[in-house]
């Protein structure tokens, strides 16, 4: 039997190469020169019609999953963002504010000037009041003489003629009309000057003069007893600085936030934003710019990022504490109302209000009113005064015709 295995497996193994195929054999011929076969073509690819369908809505659920992650941020986070970015911009501004009062005070070389400034049978005194619109407050305070008006700008032309004529030492009707024109005059020229360094130092690019001119008014304008040219200047820094950290337009947002109250040194009828950003179109400031101006108090519907940006700018600014006092600002506004009220009267040249509002003075032309007209329009204004303004007392309305020829011997 152990013979048999071994039989059997080498009859297998024989019989296997026995039956196995003999190879061919090779031919001596040279071989033929067959081209190797072309690479199979590939098949060039078809767009499919669905693709750019696929990719829009793609970028619609990353905008919605976008928007989904925003709204799932809480509230509170946003605002801890805008009051930090708001802080940040206020810390960045550095401003000197001292609220202005309605009395300048001067100081005189003896208590002798003020029987020269009183004049005979108050001449001097009443002449000076009556060409400056300013009430001249003389008590027992030793060498002082005070100065008061609701209006810096009169307030200031009547503070440097007196100056002028203390220097001069001589009150006398004549002397006093000069230095009270001069003090004028002086005084409209450093409107423009005022405007400009404004500008300057903002490092902003020139404005028109007419603009220089309104912006440099500001600077005897006040608002809740706050400058109001210093208060331009502060809403320009903070619009620069939200602007910056929000992408906004620097240089727009800038401009617009020093042109904002730029129609308080108007006297055009109307909201003040409206007729600043009427002025400023006039005088070639750009689209943006004006629509900041005229939308800050949203008379006209915001639809610019530094649009916003100016209207919380001014509010900041007048928030702050310290800026503004009210009371006094309510006294100004019925004195500003008076005055408003005797310059829409036919015939007015020019009007006062004085005595801390007790007593309004109106100049007529004497050409087209007579004596019978100015009647009228004192019984007129006192009825409009009487509907229109809360008053703590009695007002006395008083209506001026003056006629004055002068000529010169050469």
């Amino acid at each position: 039997m152990g013979n048999s295995w071994v039989w059997l497996l080498a009859g297998g193994l024989a019989g296997a190469i026995l039956g196995r195929p003999k190879p061919e054999e090779k031919s001596p011929e040279k071989p033929s020169e067959v081209p190797p076969p072309a690479p199979p073509a590939r098949p060039e690819p078809v767009e499919d019609p669905r693709t750019p369908q696929i990719l829009e809505d793609l970028v619609q659920e990353i905008k919605i999953k976008n928007r989904e992650a925003l709204e799932q941020v809480a509230r509170k986070d946003w605002e801890e963002l805008a009051a930090r970015q708001i802080a940040q911009a206020m810390q960045r501004l550095v401003v000197h504010e001292v609220s202005q009062h309605s009395l300048s005070s001067l100081r005189l070389p003896s208590d002798d000037y003020k029987g020269r400034i009183i004049g005979k049978e108050g001449r001097n005194l009443r002449l000076f009041e009556s060409l400056t619109g300013v009430d001249i407050v003389i008590d027992d305070t030793p060498n002082s003489v005070t100065l008061s008006c609701f209006d810096p700008f009169r307030r200031e032309i009547a503070r440097q003629a007196m100056e002028r004529l203390i220097q001069d030492g001589r009150f006398q009707p004549q002397r006093i009309e000069e230095a009270v024109q001069r003090a004028r005059s002086e005084v409209t020229n450093q409107l423009q000057e005022k405007g400009r360094q404004a500008v300057s130092n903002l490092k902003l690019k020139k404005l028109h003069p007419q603009l220089n001119e309104a912006l440099g008014r500001l600077a005897f304008r006040t608002s809740y007893r706050q400058n109001v040219l210093e208060h331009s200047q502060e809403v320009a820094h903070l619009c620069a600085h939200l602007a910056a950290e929000l992408g906004g337009d620097v240089e727009t947002a800038k401009r617009a936030g020093l042109l904002h109250d730029i129609g308080k040194g108007l006297t055009d009828p109307g909201p003040h934003a409206v007729t600043g950003a009427a002025l400023c179109r006039r005088y070639g400031e750009s689209e943006q710019v004006c629509h900041a101006v005229e939308a800050h108090h949203e008379d006209v519907r915001q639809t610019t990022l530094e649009a916003t940006l100016v209207q919380v700018a001014d509010a900041i600014s007048a928030a702050r504490p310290g800026a503004r006092r009210e009371n006094t600002q309510e006294y100004m506004e019925r004195m500003e109302t008076m005055e408003s009220l005797a310059r829409r009267l036919p015939h007015v040249v020019e009007c006062q209000v004085i005595q801390a509002g007790r007593e309004i003075r109106v100049f007529v032309r004497p050409d087209s009113a007579d004596d019978e007209e100015c009647m009228k329009l004192a019984s007129r204004l006192a009825d409009d005064i009487g509907a229109a303004v809360t008053r703590p007392g009695p007002v006395r309305v008083t209506v001026l015709r003056q006629f004055q020829a002068s000529a010169q011997v050469e």
